[in-house]
């Protein structure tokens, strides 16, 4: 009996180390994941959202692309799909959505979650860049895609040096000239301002130098009654997240 009780015991042993085995491993395999995930965490910048991951590399485009664009290719993938953006001397060069309701404000042009988003005009506006000022949203985030390399135009050097914005649609290219890059409130523009005639649009413009900050503004070009401008829109960086960085171009006739 007391064999046996002996032999019992020793078999309790055995697989109470292989259970404390079994828990450690799973602890470190749990430890590891918790790790990994933390260096992909994504966190809220105000309206917009940004990554603690800064190992995404990105290149500059410094030369302006073809002066057409097949835009087949996106249709197939999303009808929405009306326009395309370049920034020469930046990395902005991307498809723009025409969204209702934000919905691609973190989801990629295949309608899939992703915290990047995709550039976007809400419905406020045509999707004809006929409109008196279309504004065009997209993400500032810490990889640096998106809209974040409008946070260049801070810089009044680069201001200068890099002023042209392209804007491909199918069968045409617009071409545009920046005049203003500043910090605004986190107004809805397109409520806020009706855009219907030319004293709404000074009115914006007026208020932008008389609110915005961290401002340049090429009092050279003078926006007419007839011109159409776009309002590149990002979060803000600093200890205002929910401010926006404005970007501001005229179209050249």
């Amino acid at each position: 009996m007391s064999e046996k009780w002996n032999h019992f015991n020793d078999r309790k042993k055995q697989y109470g180390i292989i259970a404390i085995i079994g828990i450690v491993f799973m602890l470190s395999i749990t430890l590891v994941f918790l790790i990994y995930s933390d260096k992909k965490v994504v966190e809220p910048v105000g309206n917009a959202t940004k990554t603690t991951n800064n190992t995404t590399t990105v290149s500059t485009s410094t030369e302006e692309p073809t002066t057409t664009m097949d835009f087949s290719e996106f249709k197939d993938i999303n009808s929405e799909v009306f326009a395309y953006i370049n920034i020469p001397g930046t990395n902005i060069d991307y498809p723009i959505i025409y969204d209702e309701d934000e919905y691609y404000l973190n989801r990629t042009i295949e309608g899939e979650y992703d915290y990047h988003g995709t550039l976007f005009v809400q419905h406020y506006n045509t999707n004809t860049f006929e409109d008196r000022n279309t504004l065009i949203y997209g993400h500032n985030l810490i990889d640096n895609t998106m809209f974040s390399q409008l946070h260049k135009y801070e810089d009044k050097e680069f201001f200068d040096e890099y002023n042209e914005i392209n804007i491909y649609m199918e069968g045409k290219n617009l071409k545009y000239t920046i005049f203003a890059a500043f910090q605004f409130t986190d107004v809805h523009i397109m409520y806020q301002y009706k855009f219907e005639n030319n004293e709404q649009m000074q009115d914006f413009l007026s208020d932008a130098k008389d609110i915005g900050t961290q401002m340049i503004w090429d009092e050279s070009v003078e926006i007419k009654e007839d011109d159409c401008i776009i309002t590149l829109s990002t979060c803000a960086n600093g200890n205002q997240p929910k401010n926006r960085w404005l970007v501001l171009a005229v179209l050249n006739k």
